[in-house]
């Protein structure tokens, strides 16, 4: 279970230490955490091999059944040379702590993440990069696993070759917001999981036949699943299609907007800003509702937009670029500004830093969980409860804009850490809401209050 998804549901658990690889790395891959010490919850202790300078692209590597071996290893330090950093997870180890797990299911990809997000903030890297998951036989199965209990865009890819067909696991896997996946679908058909990012099983001739039949399951279900055969030694197969994975990782993409057009109604043009989790749930999920009803959107995904941190007024000519590009591109005249959790906190010192011949384009600025104080750069402990690294109170900027265009939304459950409470007085529209921060996944009527909003204000 990881740190995220215990304070989430009201588990204390520690910290661990994290291993470094051995003394055939390089000197670089010693000097790692400066604290010396990452949460890994239920992952055991992870073999680090980092390349000099910076990283191309980051891969966890599960080890068969067997464990940690030298196979593992050779893959590793080959990967490594191609300026791959490569984070090496013993199987069996894993599957032991998360037979052992706290609370009702293990985060596998809760805790992958946040292992990524740490390491990738301590080496000092320019840009978020989505870490590809891969294994052999057992570790190709927990590979994909990851990947079926993952919310959008939290792996680049899952690799597997010749995976089990099942994981010996009594313990669920747990899902982000959804309920976890149950210990029989532990292997890789996965039924009722959404494979959003995509996942290649490579089967060879000795593939055991329960492995090809779930194959052809997962193949048939979910899209993005794709199905290769090959022959040959396994390792030198998982190599090559690895070397395809981060040769298209290489091509450059700004993947922190992200484009949802529609044939406008109301002329109007919804840019919405994700939590730190990056583009995955509360906002994506509004942003293709109100695409569905006519209004075109642009969702900036926090995680890699501000991975790096942002002054206002740089996050500011971003999005005058933003209104005034798409704007033109899609007909419309007027904006809706809608931010959740982080990206909420954010929007106020942005917004006053606009300047003011875009901010009189919108209409209404609708605020999702607002907090007392925000940032402009993401903190990986940041889902962790943890404070921000230079916090900004956002109510003295809120209060320069127009009070009459503003929305504040919070969840019953945490009014004691909004700073929507008390601002109806200032003449703020105030919405107070059942659950907590995740407005216990009333998104389609979160959308309607936004939309009834923007048609009040919109009105002559």
């Amino acid at each position: 279970m990881s740190l995220r998804y215990a304070l989430r549901h009201g588990i204390a658990v520690g910290l661990m230490s994290a291993a470094l690889l051995g003394p055939s790395a390089p000197a670089r891959a010693e000097v790692i955490l400066p604290t010396g010490t990452v949460e890994t919850g239920n992952l055991p202790l992870p073999r680090l091999a980092l390349p000099q300078g910076s990283p191309r692209g980051f891969v966890f590597l599960f080890s068969g059944a067997q464990g940690w071996g030298t196979t593992d290893e050779a893959l590793a330090a080959r990967w490594r040379r191609e300026g791959v950093a490569v984070i090496g997870l013993d199987t069996p180890a894993w599957l032991a702590r998360a037979a052992s797990a706290e609370g009702e299911c293990a985060d596998l990809a809760g805790d992958l993440e946040g292992l990524s997000q740490t390491l990738q903030q301590a080496l000092g890297q320019d840009q978020y990069r989505p870490p590809v998951v891969a294994g052999l036989g057992m570790g190709g199965t927990v590979a994909l696993a990851a990947l079926a209990s993952a919310p959008v865009r939290s792996f680049a890819a899952a690799l597997a070759v010749d995976p089990a067909p099942m994981l010996p696991l009594g313990t669920p896997l747990c899902r982000d917001q959804k309920p976890p996946l149950p210990p029989g679908s532990a292997g890789f058909g996965f039924p009722g999981a959404d494979l959003a990012d995509p996942a290649t099983v490579v089967l060879t001739p000795t593939a055991l036949p329960d492995a090809r039949a779930q194959a052809r399951l997962a193949h048939r279900a979910q899209p993005q699943v794709r199905l290769v055969r090959a022959t040959g030694p396994l390792p030198g197969i998982l190599d090559r299609r690895m070397r395809r994975v981060l040769w298209s990782l290489d091509q450059p993409t700004d993947t922190s907007v992200v484009p949802l057009p529609a044939a406008a109604t109301q002329s109007v043009l919804a840019i919405v800003y994700s939590g730190d989790g990056g583009w995955r749930d509360l906002d994506r999920d509004i942003a293709r509702r109100l695409q569905a009803q006519g209004i075109p959107a642009l969702g900036i995904d926090s995680l890699r937009a501000f991975w790096k941190r942002k002054t206002p007024e740089e996050a500011a000519a971003q999005l005058s670029q933003l209104i005034r590009h798409y704007t033109e591109a899609w007909g419309v005249n007027r904006v809706l500004m809608i931010g959740y959790s982080f990206g909420a906190d954010l929007l106020p010192e942005t917004l006053v830093a606009l300047p003011a011949e875009d901010r009189a384009r919108i209409a209404q600025v609708s605020l999702l969980a607002l907090s007392p104080v925000g940032d402009f750069e993401i903190n990986p402990t940041g889902w962790m409860g943890q404070p921000p690294v230079q916090p900004t109170p956002t109510l003295p900027a809120l209060r320069r804009l127009d009070p009459s265009k503003i929305q504040c939304l919070y969840g019953r459950d945490e009014a004691e850490d909004s700073a929507c409470p008390g601002l109806e007085s200032e003449g703020v529209e105030v919405v107070v809401l059942p659950g907590g921060h995740h407005f216990d996944g009333a998104y389609g009527h979160l959308t309607d209050i936004i939309t009834t909003g923007l048609k009040a204000r919109l009105s002559p």
